[in-house]
């Protein structure tokens, strides 16, 4: 998967924009996916502008469904109370 497929898939299962960025910047209480140089991070920015959770990856498809499937467990989770 690619980022423009992973926009697509997220978009196709409703998952709610301001959740998460991907190489657009940061923002508070929002998913970030980044890459830099060919490698890719993940992290979450809370509400007091921490990062927490980085994960590093070594290829977009692995760091896209990474953000795919936690974007689809948090859904789950809250359902669309969060949109």
């Amino acid at each position: 998967m690619n980022v423009q497929e992973l926009n697509e898939k997220l978009n196709e299962n409703v998952i709610p924009k301001n959740w998460y960025l991907i190489n657009e910047g940061t923002r508070s209480d929002t998913h970030i996916l980044e890459e830099y140089s060919g490698l890719w991070k993940y992290y979450y920015i809370d509400e007091k502008d921490n990062k927490r959770n980085e994960c590093h990856f070594r290829n977009e498809s692995k760091a896209c469904h990474y953000l795919f499937d936690k974007m689809i467990k948090i859904y789950e989770y809250f359902g669309n109370s969060q949109k």
